[in-house]
């Protein structure tokens, strides 16, 4: 079997599209987005409003509950083509599937890929409160309040039909502080360390002040020039 790996080259991208900017589809088209982080579900129906009536995006909260892939990679890439041909292979859809971690330049890149984990010292089933906890033991040791981090990303597109994968990923720098904002429920446990360039908490800022700062982050441009290449034929 040839599995063809492309790198995808983003395009401009506003949350503002009109009528006239959308792209035009020959039919309507399902999408699954393996994901059930309610940040991301929120901001992939929002940009999927500019193709209103031509593409149909599938959640996983919305299918039969199906077991959990072991997310055993030893880079993003891997973990993120590992979530995206289980469940585009046990649904028999496109799927998108993503990963990310984060690296601290003061600890030598810690945590690295395994972010819940933290390189492998802690257990799967942490709680949030425990993986602060270890997160501000850890970074204790960093002598600066504020410091330096990389946020690491890879999504991926699956075609089960074609068995093509597609990728894109990178890395962008974000700051992070010893001390956390109390964390708000269905957020990952980082986002209460997130700083911005004035030293605002990140998840304090308004709904959608942050989505506009997170989508320019993670650069969902992406998403529309995946859509255009290979659902707009």
């Amino acid at each position: 079997m040839c599995v063809r790996l492309i790198k995808l080259n983003l395009i401009k991208f506003s949350t503002k599209y009109n009528g006239s900017n959308c792209l035009r589809f020959p039919k309507m088209q399902k999408l699954l987005i393996a994901t059930t982080n309610p940040w991301k579900i929120q901001m992939f129906k929002k940009i999927s409003q500019n193709f209103e009536g031509k593409l149909d995006l599938v959640f996983l909260d919305s299918l039969e509950k199906v077991p959990v892939p072991e997310e055993n990679g030893k880079t993003v890439e891997e973990n993120a083509i590992i979530k995206a041909k289980y469940y585009g292979d046990v649904f028999k859809m496109p799927t998108v599937a993503d990963d990310w971690s984060f690296a601290i330049d003061e600890l030598n890149g810690e945590p690295w890929v395994m972010t819940r984990r933290w390189w492998g010292i802690l257990p799967d089933w942490i709680s949030d409160e425990d993986w602060s906890d270890f997160y501000m033991k850890r970074v204790a040791k960093i002598w600066k309040d504020i410091f330096g981090a990389r946020l690491i990303y890879c999504r991926c597109l699956y075609i089960p039909e074609t068995k093509e994968i597609f990728l894109d990923s990178g890395n962008n720098p974000m700051f992070l502080t010893k001390n956390p904002y109390p964390l708000k429920v269905g957020w990952f446990p980082l986002n209460s360390f997130i700083v911005l360039a004035d030293w605002k908490y990140e998840i304090e800022v308004p709904e959608e002040e942050k989505m506009i700062l997170q989508a320019k982050r993670r650069d969902y441009n992406w998403f529309l020039e995946m859509i255009e290449k290979h659902f707009f034929k």
